[in-house]
């Protein structure tokens, strides 16, 4: 669950009057107590501090715009988790590129359980160095990837194509192979309306993008041993190794190639096109299809 945006970050402590980026207002206070109240019954509930917090960004001079300290952010976190019964996970987003500021501070401590990292490339090299960064901390994380593929588009609809090798091949089997939880889809700011994020109102409209992301994650659970994984990053080749759930060795490799951008063409998100993936389980080697591994 979003608890802010980078729009309205500091909103409670400038209606408070007290001093935005220091203070923790009682109205925020107010504010987590009635989420956690309402909503802390929930399974599989991830309290998100925030989007894009610790920094100003675009913001300008809107008070209720200014970034929160690390300090304040640490005590927000302390107080969901004071309130919550069950325990649920606590993370906040960040503002692209400024991971070590961002993330930097918050290793080891206990009030937060990971982060959801906004990537628009770099997915694998930037998973595996923040889960083994909070591993290293004693404090291991829980990673998710969140609004990759660029904020323009981000995913797709599946009006657009049912295919999506885009998302999964360049984006989710990245993150799961260099330690991460998984991916939260982002559907881009106003270029794919009306499903887009500002205005999309029916999660059908990439249902397939559901189905085919529970396929992979599905079978990756099924298959490894997730607290085994060890992985490097060979250039743009990951190699993943670790143990499976009956306790074989395993070496999962994704051979990728950098994709051919049309002449003229400037951003491309699509960091990677995957040309093979191979499994090696106990010295027996196997092409595994990425879009249906199980099969």
């Amino acid at each position: 669950m979003l608890l802010t945006e980078t729009e309205n970050e500091s909103i409670f402590e400038a209606w408070d009057d007290v001093t935005v980026s220091e203070d923790f207002a009682d109205s925020r206070k107010l504010y987590y107590r009635e989420m956690v109240a309402r909503f802390g019954h929930l399974n599989g509930l991830v309290w998100n501090l925030g989007e894009e917090n610790g920094v100003v960004g675009n913001s300008g001079q809107d008070p209720y715009r200014q970034l929160t300290s690390v300090e304040q952010r640490l005590s927000f976190a302390q107080y969901i988790s004071d309130l919550d019964t069950y325990g649920h996970a606590i993370v906040h987003h960040n503002w692209p590129d400024i991971e070590d500021e961002t993330y930097g501070p918050l290793l080891g401590e206990d009030a937060f359980s990971g982060i959801s990292l906004q990537a628009h490339y770099d997915y694998a090299a930037k998973t595996a160095e923040w889960t083994q960064r909070a591993q290293a901390s004693g404090r291991g994380w829980m990673l998710t990837v969140d609004e990759p593929l660029g904020w323009e588009f981000g995913a797709h609809p599946d009006a657009d194509g049912t295919d999506h090798r885009r998302e999964i091949e360049g984006v989710l089997w990245p993150v799961l192979m260099s330690g991460g939880a998984g991916v939260d889809w982002y559907f881009g700011w106003q270029n794919n309306a009306p499903t887009s994020d500002l205005s999309n109102e029916d999660q059908r409209t990439r249902h397939a993008l559901w189905v085919k992301s529970k396929t992979v994650r599905d079978y990756f659970d099924a298959t490894f041993d997730v607290s085994t994984l060890a992985v490097k990053i060979d250039g743009a080749n990951i190699i993943t190794r670790g143990k499976t759930h009956a306790g074989e060795d395993f070496t999962l490799t994704a051979k990728r190639t950098a994709p051919t951008l049309s002449e003229g063409e400037g951003h491309n998100p699509w960091e990677y096109v995957l040309d093979s993936l191979t499994l090696e389980i106990d010295g027996q080697s196997k092409t595994i299809d990425p879009m249906n591994p199980a099969q």
